[in-house]
């Protein structure tokens, strides 16, 4: 068909998700003036600590790269409580890591701090998809690594950052 009007409107906000082709256009779009859909930002109070990987900060909500449909059905399920997966979180040492977000450089120290970090995350995520006008996917080719206990699939192996594989 042909358009008349732009797919994405500049006063609308844009969310992304996906790898980092989806953090790209996001640059590109914000350079075009487009508004960007940021609902998991820091608190001002840690304005002086040095911020997460890019990879957590680029996109709409913290959830950094998700490179296969599977992840992102997940992340929703997730996000709306329609999935919870039996092994959410590997301890190493006195970190304990998300495997869903294995490369956050600011782990959760206890179970307790996990959970609450954990529930903002999923309703920054949920709200991001709540909120957006336009949301642009683009995700990559991918293996997964799934959990013959739930079904749930992880970004990396089990054993690579944290947790064991087994």
């Amino acid at each position: 068909g042909t358009f008349t009007t732009p797919l994405i409107r500049k006063a609308g906000s844009v969310a992304t998700i996906g790898t980092a082709l989806a953090a790209q256009l996001m640059a590109a779009l914000n350079a075009k003036g487009f508004t960007a859909l940021r609902t998991d930002d820091r608190h001002p109070a840690f304005a002086d600590i040095p911020p997460e990987t890019e990879d957590y900060e680029i996109f709409s909500a913290g959830y950094g790269e998700i490179h296969s449909a599977r992840e992102l059905l997940q992340l929703v399920q997730r996000c709306n409580r329609k999935f919870t997966p039996k092994e959410d979180r590997w301890h190493e040492g006195d970190r304990v890591v998300d495997p869903f977000r294995p490369g956050l450089i600011y782990a959760a120290r206890s179970d307790r701090e996990f959970d609450l970090l954990t529930e903002k995350h999923l309703n920054a995520v949920r709200s991001a998809f709540r909120r957006c006008e336009t949301l642009i996917v683009a995700l990559g080719a991918s293996e997964v690594c799934e959990s013959i206990a739930d079904g749930a699939v992880f970004p990396v192996w089990p054993g690579t950052v944290a947790g064991t594989f087994d």
